[in-house]
């Protein structure tokens, strides 16, 4: 019996030995949330962290229109000039707009919604001449304005009322974060002398400058300074990705983006502009297990190194995200949980004998609930 006893506990040690040999061969743990510049592959590395998440709700979503009198009542209500709506027939559904006497124009159809005033045409006669501070999907990047707060407008004021304004426009999501970016008088003024030359340069070549109205090209005074505001929003604690406009997949969908834009001065949001509504069907709501961070960043390296890496990658970031995707000729959308991962590229480029590194960035999305990498 003794010796029966000690082949077994033999037999135990051999058995977890050998599982943990098929571990280390496997190549990486799956509960891994954290990597420190380690290399995955060739020219493949990761330096991020990632919280872990069990977990998650799956939705069918529809792209809708919003009351533009809703808007103009929450968003412009400093504006009591009297108004006007007018519906229009763009072919792929109906468009409303409301007008107002003090040049307030609102619109919604299921594609877009977007509100502008005459204020906000002065500041877009000079946020063109800043050439770095958008990118080409027309989001701000972190060059646009300074960091400054004005001290006619705190930003925790600003952000409360925002938030408030959501609450009541009742989208069906969470406010997640406010990004403020100050227009300045002093910024905003050279952006000012920016666009007056290249409208001189443009007289001297007997051509217009298309983006710019002279009529609107004003001096700037301390007091009209404002926020740019980049809004993101979240269900269930899950932020919504707003990682650019329609991203073409390969199946013919679109991963669209979901965020709002807005311009506030001492009036009020005088720009408001939502690329996309999302109306999720509660009803729908299907509880899906996860897989973890670990195993997403495996889908994502074997698909990465199907072909040879030839510029250094590193994924320098890993969230978990819901994605809205849908087809462009149609409302319908799934809303998504996935891992999304930001991939920063090196090139090594040689001009006149000189070496530069290009760096770029792009993103990869794995489903969080099949690990499968979309294209």
């Amino acid at each position: 019996m003794k010796k029966i006893f000690v082949c077994l506990i033999l037999l135990l040690v051999t058995l977890t030995a050998c599982t943990d040999q098929k571990e280390e061969k496997k190549g990486y743990d799956i509960s891994q949330n954290k990597w420190d510049n380690e290399t995955l592959d060739n020219n493949l590395r990761a330096d991020f962290e990632a919280e872990s998440v069990e977990k998650a709700y799956k939705y069918h979503a529809r792209l809708t229109d919003l009351p533009v009198d809703k808007i103009k009542k929450i968003f412009m209500g400093w504006d009591t000039s009297s108004s006007m709506i007018e519906k229009e027939d763009t072919g792929d559904g109906i468009t409303k707009w409301l007008y107002t006497e003090q040049g307030t124009e609102i619109g919604s159809n299921w594609e877009n919604t977007i509100a502008t005033t005459k204020d906000y045409s002065y500041y877009d006669n000079c946020l063109w001449a800043d050439s770095d501070a958008f990118d080409v999907d027309g989001k701000a990047t972190a060059k646009l304005g300074t960091a400054e707060e004005l001290d006619f407008l705190k930003k925790k004021d600003v952000e409360k009322k925002v938030r408030l304004m959501f609450d009541e426009l009742n989208l069906g999501f969470e406010v997640h974060k406010i990004t403020f970016q100050t227009l300045t008088a002093p910024y905003l003024n050279n952006l000012r002398e920016k666009a007056k030359e290249d409208l001189e340069k443009k007289k001297d070549e007997e051509t217009e400058n298309p983006y710019v109205n002279e009529d609107y090209l004003k001096k700037w005074k301390k007091s009209e300074g404002a926020y740019y505001l980049t809004i993101e929003f979240s269900n269930a604690d899950i932020v919504i990705s707003n990682n650019g406009n329609e991203s073409d997949l390969s199946d013919n969908t679109y991963i669209f983006s979901f965020e709002a834009q807005m311009i506030y001065n001492q009036k009020g949001c005088v720009y408001l502009n939502l690329p996309c509504v999302i109306k999720k069907e509660e009803e729908s709501a299907e509880e899906t297990k996860l897989i973890s961070v670990a195993d997403a960043v495996q889908s994502l390296k074997k698909d990465m190194t199907s072909i040879i890496l030839t510029d250094d990658n590193l994924i320098s970031e890993g969230k978990l995200q819901y994605l809205p995707i849908g087809t462009l000729s149609s409302r319908d959308l799934e809303l998504l949980p996935m891992w999304v991962f930001k991939i920063q590229k090196n090139a090594e480029t040689e001009k006149a004998g000189k070496k530069k590194t290009i760096t770029s960035a792009s993103y990869a999305y794995v489903d969080a609930s099949t690990g499968k990498v979309l294209h």
